[in-house]
């Protein structure tokens, strides 16, 4: 088989699985996305993704009538996110109203909630990349220390080896990090878009990455975490959106 039909096979293969992911993503409005579609825009998606670290199963003691108790493997995860990408702030404006019961709602509280949003996915991020990091464990101590981990983070602080990895092997720092207060579990990375006047991902790229370090918690080290993405896959509605 010569190179230039091999060339062409791998072009359409190319457009066919970016084809797929714009008809998995596109097939009906937002505004008509069920939980489980949001859920998967954004944990599972080309704009977002999981990852997680388990460790050793240990035992959880019920009642002492019970018995023995349950065994447990204690994991900590993060949902990685491309907020700078309109479909996962599309997904995250309908969980919010699938939350709160907006198609039940009567049309002036509707008006309320159509301005906000409205106002969220209108913003620029002509000059910004944001990574949005949920994280959190299935072991309520090890979720406290992560909490605890990530905002005693002094403020304009950047945690090292964390960078957004060019097709090219560039490793660009984050301009500024914000980590989110109380109860809330969110950590967002901002980055440049563009270096030199050149946008730092392009949609011919066929990866790039993201990476960051996953705090020490319980039985868990110092991990790092590093998340490939692909620009032929992340096309919304004609666009490459991150």
């Amino acid at each position: 088989m010569s190179i230039r039909r091999l060339s062409v096979i791998a072009v359409i293969a190319a457009a066919a699985v970016a084809a797929g992911a714009r008809d998995r993503w596109s097939s009906k409005p937002w505004q008509k996305w069920s939980i489980e579609d949001c859920k998967n825009m954004l944990q599972n998606s080309p704009w977002a993704q999981t990852w997680s670290t388990s460790g050793e199963e240990f035992p959880t003691m019920g009642r002492s009538s019970e018995g023995t108790g349950r065994e447990q493997e204690p994991t900590v995860y993060y949902y990685v996110q491309f907020r700078s990408a309109l479909p996962v702030r599309q997904a995250v404006a309908r969980e919010l109203e699938i939350v709160n019961k907006y198609d039940k709602m009567d049309s002036a509280k509707q008006k309320t909630i159509d301005a906000s949003v409205s106002s969220y996915l209108s913003r620029n991020y002509d000059d910004s990349v944001v990574i949005h990091l949920e994280y959190g464990s299935n072991v309520e101590i090890y979720q406290r220390q992560l909490m605890q981990a990530w905002q005693s983070l002094p403020p304009g602080t950047i945690p090292l080896n964390t960078y957004l990895i060019t097709s090219n092997g560039q490793k660009v720092t984050p301009e500024r990090m914000e980590v989110a207060s109380g109860a809330d579990t969110a950590v967002e990375f901002i980055f440049p878009r563009l270096a030199n006047g050149k946008p730092l991902v392009s949609q011919v790229d066929k990866s790039f990455a993201f990476q960051f370090v996953s705090p020490a918690v319980g039985p868990f080290a110092t991990q790092r975490a590093y998340i490939e993405y692909h620009p032929p896959k992340m096309m919304f509605a004609g666009q490459f959106s991150y």
